[in-house]
């Protein structure tokens, strides 16, 4: 049977590619595993990033600048900055749900790789490091570098929605 759905045929490449790199020994397969949940701790985070930069980009935005996305018909943004308490819930759950699945991955993953004996190890490496990657790169810098580029945030987020 053809495949149809272009869902199966990504499907059935990533198989086989990793069937190849599996079966040829060239990696084991816990290797690519870990690899891909890595990828995916790390798209969560750029998630977080963007859900946090665009809070402040929409927030900070003074009336100019609403106005000058106003003539540059940005129609969606314009939606969006005027149901404030609307945006701010689904930024702040979306940022949660991002920052949860980070904690949660990040935590398989630790207990995967790293087989420490040592409860303070496990403590230091699973909450504070984590901790401090959410708070770093998922909130603070993307925060600064949305409060300095409001405008270009916002068009970026409108694009996403």
């Amino acid at each position: 049977t053809a495949i149809k759905d272009p869902m199966d045929l990504g499907y059935l490449f990533w198989s086989i590619s990793v069937g190849i790199i599996c079966g040829a020994g060239l990696v084991e397969i816990a290797l690519v595993a870990s690899i891909m949940i890595t990828v995916i701790m790390l798209l969560l985070l750029c998630c977080s990033a963007m859900f946090s930069g665009s809070e402040v980009a929409f927030f900070a935005l003074t009336p100019k600048q609403t106005q000058k996305l106003e003539e540059e018909g940005h129609d969606h943004a314009l939606k969006l900055i005027n149901q404030p308490e609307r945006l701010l819930a689904t930024i702040l759950i979306s940022n949660n749900f991002a920052n949860v699945g980070i904690v949660t991955i990040s935590s398989f993953l630790a207990a995967k790789v790293f087989n420490f004996e040592n409860p303070v190890l496990v403590f230091l490496l699973q909450v504070v490091l984590v901790t401090f990657l959410i708070l770093l790169f998922g909130e603070i810098l993307p925060k600064l570098f949305a409060n300095k580029a409001r405008i270009a945030v916002v068009k970026f987020t409108e694009k996403r929605n």
